[in-house]
């Protein structure tokens, strides 16, 4: 019978250390798997922010433009990428289109770059 118990309490023994082992691999693992996603989120956060800006930035400009005198806007689309505005689209005239540009710039600020990509004439689009 004491051989049973000598045998068990081995066993037990050498369990406990083998948990102990995984335990502390576990661990291991598990912080080095919560930096990864520590690092994951923050970029996540940075992208997030940086999109929720770029919309802004969009709604912003569109909104001047949709606001201006002698500015059909209908035609036009703002895209914000970073710290580029585009206008796409067709505009009137050429003055409409300088103006376009200056309105998106006052918008913008001098940290963004106006990319004016506005053809003159309106070409058709589906509705």
């Amino acid at each position: 019978m004491n051989s049973k118990f000598l045998t068990a309490a081995c066993a037990a023994v050498f369990s406990v250390g083998l948990l102990a082992g995984c335990t502390q691999e576990s661990k291991e693992n598990m912080d080095a798997a919560g930096d990864n996603m520590a690092r994951a989120a923050e970029k996540t956060g940075e992208n997030v922010g940086d999109a929720t800006a770029n919309a802004a930035m969009t709604g912003k400009i569109k909104s001047a433009l949709m606001g201006a005198e002698g500015i059909d806007s209908e035609h036009i689309n703002v895209d914000t990428m970073g710290k580029t505005v585009m206008l796409k689209g067709s505009i009137d005239t050429e003055a409409g289109k300088t103006k376009a540009e200056q309105i998106a710039k006052d918008q913008a600020g001098a940290d963004y770059t106006i990319d004016n990509q506005l053809t003159i004439g309106h070409t058709p689009h589906n509705d």
